[in-house]
């Protein structure tokens, strides 16, 4: 395939993925100059890099809604690139209608994918590349380039940082957090304060039983404290009149003990990339929406986790405790902004949801957002609900209202 002509469409998948299959000379992209949500050129350089495709982009811009605006750049379209390949997997209707109708009438081949089903359709004389297709796997960082983000670093932990053990010392903790939540949060407090002013790599800590934090007083749990010694999360533990002595299996226990809110993200993280169902699992993956540092680059998110399979991306958030309905705007948010009608998102809660959360599983089911809660994670459905919502066809947008004729008066 030499040249492939993609017409824009504000789905960001579609707008590569062909040329990821097929690996083009040059691929034309046709993009509407009125669209507020075109990505940047910057973007499809950087993914096209990124994939280590050759391929290189070209862009004609103009007034998609005048019919001869339209006819025009597919007309030089054609005279600059004879012989073309057109893809109709995306683009809005009227550069459809008249894209077909200029393909047609000069017998250029032509194809559509279907993304939901994995299918390629053949229109006219693409029978060749039929057998050269496959749907390709895409990384967090390829689907977030595609939209001119990136991902900044991350946060608890980084891919592929927690072994075995770590992963038998997460489900540990995170077992003992669940059966006190309230015990938990306030010994994680004294954790705090015994550890300020210690650095990271400071494993040998000592406190008061009882200390002063920076509002309450704050004191050690003999019982977790023996548990975590137990477990091996602790490597030594011991009294005496003066205070308390322990010391930390690790660095990154200690990090991750010092915080009250990680552990339900741990525990997600590790039993859903345990199922080896999505290609990639990361956690606390911080996106910065323009992929550019410096200057006045200040947009970013964190998000708990991100899971990919295939070419659908799953924007997960964990909360401890009760979600807002601004949470389930926020991830949902997310997933539309930077993976368009293939993103899919969840929120994931300690807590148990019940009849009296009734408005809040209302608001879930309106945005799309999967709501999962103690139930789920206590009968062990967590991740094959993750699953399931990742293998669930993308819906189909609603079609955009027609405009009312001026002058138009309801019937009476």
């Amino acid at each position: 395939m030499r040249v492939l002509v993609n017409l824009f469409d504000r789905e960001p998948i579609k707008n590569v993925l062909s040329a990821t299959i097929f690996a083009p000379e040059i691929a034309v992209f046709l993009c509407d100059k009125w669209d507020s949500n075109l990505f940047k050129e910057s973007a499809v350089y950087r993914f096209f890099k990124r994939r280590g495709l050759r391929t290189r982009p070209r862009f004609y811009y103009f007034d998609a809604r005048e019919p001869g605006a339209v006819r025009k750049a597919l007309i030089a379209v054609v005279r600059d690139y004879p012989g073309c390949v057109f893809d109709f997997t995306g683009g809005r209707d009227l550069m459809l209608v008249l894209a077909g109708s200029i393909s047609a009438d000069l017998d250029l081949p032509a194809f559509y994918i279907d993304i939901r089903r994995g299918r390629f359709c053949p229109l006219r004389h693409c029978e060749t590349f039929e057998k050269k297709f496959r749907i390709p796997r895409f990384s967090a960082e390829d689907l977030l380039s595609v939209t001119g983000a990136a991902v900044h670093g991350y946060g608890h932990v980084l891919p592929q940082q927690v072994e075995q053990t770590e992963e038998e010392d997460i489900r540990t903790v995170f077992e003992m957090l669940m059966k006190n939540t309230r015990a938990w949060g306030e010994f994680v407090s004294y954790l705090q304060v015994c550890c300020s002013g210690t650095g990271p790599e400071q494993l040998e800590v000592s406190g008061a039983k009882t200390m002063r934090g920076d509002k309450l007083l704050v004191q050690y749990n003999p019982a977790l404290m023996q548990q975590l010694l137990e477990k091996g999360l602790l490597t030594q533990y011991s009294l005496d009149g003066k205070g308390v002595f322990f010391t930390f299996k690790s660095p990154l226990v200690k990090k991750w003990l010092l915080s009250a809110g990680v552990w339900l993200e741990l525990f997600c993280y590790v039993t859903v990339r345990k199922t080896g169902f999505f290609h990639e699992v990361l956690s606390s993956v911080i996106i910065d929406w323009d992929g550019v540092e410096g200057g006045a680059d200040t947009a970013k998110n964190e998000v708990d986790l991100l899971l990919v399979k295939g070419v659908t991306p799953v924007f997960v958030s964990c909360k401890m405790g009760m979600p807002s309905p601004l949470a389930l705007c926020e991830v949902n948010q997310l997933a539309e902004k930077f993976a368009g009608n293939y993103g899919r998102s969840a929120v994931v809660t300690a807590q148990k949801l019940g009849k009296e959360t009734a408005a809040l599983r209302n608001r879930a089911e309106e945005l799309g957002v999967l709501l999962l809660d103690r139930d789920n994670i206590e009968k062990k459905t967590l991740a094959k609900q993750l699953i399931k919502l990742a293998s669930s066809p993308a819906p189909t947008p609603p079609s955009p209202p027609l405009p009312t004729p001026q002058g138009w008066k309801p019937w009476k």
